[in-house]
């Protein structure tokens, strides 16, 4: 709009004054800041531009609305793509945690939980003698099964 300023015909320019004076207010600045103040600038600056009170300004400049319409089309794809990263990343820590809060599962259930029933097991059978049969049988099958996925996994890394 700065080369707008010098036209000759009043009405164009004294509406390229007043759009500029809008545009001014963000500056340059706002593409030199974090994400969040530059998305933040260019919503208020969009919200300015739709003013009902600017629209007969931004009428007498047939690309004015066109601009308008890609910088709104720009921020709402910014919007969404950082979405998708923002949830992407949150997935990220949620999977850390998970194989963290698994690590201690089975550290606490191999370190504690395995000699206790293998202690209690001898010490009183006849109590604790079916349930640590039965859990043997379960970690067993569970061990096998992980063994197999492991083992098509690896065999599948081959083949690729």
């Amino acid at each position: 709009m700065s080369g707008c300023t010098g036209i000759l015909d009043d009405r164009k320019r004294e509406a390229a004054e007043k759009i500029r004076g809008i545009i001014a207010k963000y500056g340059k600045e706002s593409v030199r800041v974090d994400y969040a103040t530059e998305s933040a600038r260019i919503k208020s600056l969009l919200e300015d531009l739709s003013d009902a009170s600017l629209q007969a300004s931004l009428d007498l400049f047939p690309d004015a609305q066109a601009l308008i319409a890609a910088l709104t089309e720009a921020e709402n794809s910014f919007k969404a793509l950082n979405t998708e990263y923002t949830q992407a990343k949150a997935a990220e820590k949620d999977k850390d945690a998970a194989y963290k809060i698994k690590k201690e599962l089975l550290e606490l259930i191999n370190k504690q939980v395995l000699p206790y029933l293998s202690v209690m097991a001898t010490a009183q059978p006849d109590i604790y003698g079916t349930f640590a049969n039965q859990i043997e049988v379960e970690l067993t099958r569970a061990n096998a099964s992980v063994s197999r996925a492991k083992a098509a996994e690896t065999e599948a890394e081959r083949e690729a």
